[in-house]
């Protein structure tokens, strides 16, 4: 109450906060310090954090289906939030379509973003659409040339035939993709034997792996697709391979698959051989749906 007796009514800002790191963690703040940061922006705001959205490992150039930035949308829809706090803007979006997209909604709903890095996103402020849009080019030009980047490097290392190492590890090899484990790839000598005599992959399953004790390196039971990855993995063969991304999924498929010359690494099985097995599990009488590229079981 002021001293003339009237009442004086202070409305707490609503705010939201928005987290995301893509899979390239080298170059990102991580989300719990985003969150932390965020939190601390906001406090110093005065407003009231109602919500925070975290979309993990997931890019935000590829167009790939953010969940939480979807909720953070229809929260500024619904006019539950006045604003959203972010570390940077391109936590938000990474194409210059998106930003302003983003930038339109925000105006239509007195919805201010601020970022702990870099520019806010104010729709009262003249200047604001012109600045974002030019930081909207930069952020979608930078992904481009990281992408271009990233599969250039990635053909680069298959047509020179070094190992594809990191994430988890080929079945048969160690993590440095080249150290062979005895015990694992004779087993794969075994199946591929198993399979060119006649019997199942469920069969081959039972007898090789399930008598063995042998576990996919996911450390989940070997099963009949997995191992059907497996054999016809040209890597079994020294065979080195390279997997064009699919431009409409951002996807490498399996069907794309090409082999480019010999891998640095031994082989388990010979060209002969795996051929055999190739045709045997290609056979349209036991086919199974195509996967993902490189299941490294």
């Amino acid at each position: 109450m002021g001293y003339d007796g009237r009442m004086t009514t202070i409305t707490t800002r609503r705010a939201a906060i928005y987290a995301r790191i893509s899979l390239d963690k080298q170059e990102e703040a991580g989300v719990k310090r985003q969150i932390h940061l965020a939190t601390k922006q906001a406090e110093a705001d005065e407003a009231e954090v109602v919500a925070t959205y975290v979309d993990n490992n997931i890019s935000a150039f590829s167009g790939e289906y953010r969940p939480d930035y979807d909720k953070l949308i229809h929260a500024i829809e619904n006019r539950e939030i006045d604003v959203v706090y972010v570390y940077a803007l391109d936590r938000l979006t990474r194409r210059t379509k998106d930003t302003l997209a983003l930038f339109e909604l925000c105006e239509k709903h007195s919805v201010t973003v601020k970022a702990n890095r870099g520019y806010n996103i104010d729709p009262s402020d003249p200047a604001s659409r012109l600045t974002i849009v030019i930081l909207g080019l930069i952020a979608e030009q930078e992904s481009i040339d990281r992408a271009a980047r990233i599969r250039a490097a990635y053909e680069d290392r298959a047509r020179t035939g070094r190992p594809k190492t990191g994430g988890r590890r080929m079945f048969g090899y160690e993590a440095d993709a080249v150290t062979v484990i005895d015990e694992e790839a004779q087993a794969i000598l075994d199946a591929a034997a198993m399979v060119i005599a006649g019997k199942t992959l469920r069969e081959t399953v039972r007898d090789v792996f399930d008598a063995r004790g042998l576990t996919a390196t996911s450390g989940r039971p070997m099963t009949a697709p997995t191992l059907r990855d497996i054999l016809l993995n040209p890597r079994v063969r020294g065979k080195s391979t390279f997997n064009p991304t699919d431009p409409k999924t951002g996807f490498r498929l399996v069907k794309d698959r090409e082999i480019v010359g010999e891998g640095n690494w031994p082989a388990f099985v010979d060209e002969g051989s795996g051929e055999h097995v190739d045709a045997i599990l290609r056979d349209p009488a036991r086919a199974v749906a195509p996967g993902l590229v490189d299941s490294a079981a």
